[in-house]
């Protein structure tokens, strides 16, 4: 009878290297547990995690605070001089955007250099017609007015042949005014005088016949607190110039050229008013109806027109100073 033979206690078992352990350690078996943070040492991290917290909250209003003081609040306080005036203050950055907000009606039209009449030697400085007018209104704006609104109508009466209109902003300060022309109250838009800046004056014409329509009333429209005049008058109160002399002006104008050599001429318009668009027409005297040439631009600009032989009327749009000249 033979004996099993088996490894002898010297041998590890089959697979097993040697020293590991002949069966597996079960989960349940208990085991040291780790030792675990100690009380202080936590209270003392809560402490200092918490100072930590409210340092950066501290920080963050600082800065909070610094940008409301640098960029955010309210314009400084005017600084009182001895005179007892108010001396405006205010940072340059300050300045520069309000200057690039501020719109082109902000300071009055007379103070600014490009409203003002050109220069030229020899020229004729236009003004407006002072004799007896067929029709006048003054007026204040009581509120900002873009509408046609009765209080502001001025009733144009029957005239054979066309009218020459004389609108004017008068004081100073800031603000616009133009007006609108229309067949009647309620009636179609016949006519459209363009913007004058307080202490200017325009002159333009309407009922000048052919396919223009006929306007029966005017309505005053601008901004509020500004003061205004419209006036009608007669074809021939329309100020005549000496051909081949220049002519300066600001604002809209009307003037007649009397009979002679025809000539080339340039309106002139150095301003850089960004709003404003130099516009001239040349009619035949005997027809208002249908220029016999007509440029415009926008400012800075020069617009060359022929003036034929004929008695002219020319007519120039522009809200800055302008001159007419020959060539």
């Amino acid at each position: 009878m033979s004996t099993a033979s088996g490894p002898t206690p010297s041998e590890p078992p089959s697979g097993r290297p040697e020293g590991s352990p002949t069966s597996t350690p079960s989960w349940k078996t208990a085991a040291p547990a780790r030792e675990g943070v100690p009380a202080g040492v936590a209270v003392a991290l809560a402490a200092v995690g918490g100072l930590v917290l409210l340092l950066v909250i501290a920080l963050l209003a600082y800065l909070a605070v610094r940008t409301v003081e640098v960029g955010g609040g309210e314009d400084p306080a005017p600084v009182v001089t001895q005179d007892g005036t108010a001396e405006e203050t205010s940072t340059p950055a300050a300045s520069s955007a309000q200057e690039a907000q501020a719109p082109a009606s902000k300071q009055p039209a007379e103070s600014a250099s490009t409203h003002a009449p050109v220069a030229v030697e020899g020229a004729r400085a236009l003004g407006v017609p002072s004799g007896k007018p067929l029709f006048r209104r003054t007026g204040t704006f009581a509120k900002t007015s873009i509408n046609d609104e009765d209080e502001n109508a001025i009733p144009v009466p029957a005239h054979d042949g066309p009218v020459l209109v004389v609108w004017s902003s008068t004081g100073s300060g800031r603000g616009t005014l133009f007006v609108n022309g229309h067949e009647k109250k309620g009636g179609q838009l016949s006519a459209s005088l363009p913007i004058v800046r307080p202490g200017t004056s325009g002159t333009g014409l309407i009922n000048t016949g052919g396919y223009q329509r006929t306007t029966g009333v005017l309505y005053a429209q601008g901004s509020e607190g500004v003061s205004w005049e419209v006036r009608g008058h007669a074809l021939s109160d329309v100020p005549t110039v000496e051909r081949g002399r220049p002519v300066t002006g600001k604002g809209p104008r009307v003037f007649r050229v009397p009979a002679g050599a025809a000539a080339d001429y340039r309106l002139s318009v150095s301003g850089s008013e960004d709003s404003d668009t130099p516009d001239v027409k040349v009619f035949a005297a005997q027809d208002l109806s249908l220029s016999e040439q007509h440029k415009y631009g926008r400012a800075p600009a020069d617009l060359e027109v022929a003036v034929g032989d004929g008695e002219k009327v020319v007519v120039v749009e522009s809200g800055q100073g302008w001159s007419f000249s020959p060539r």
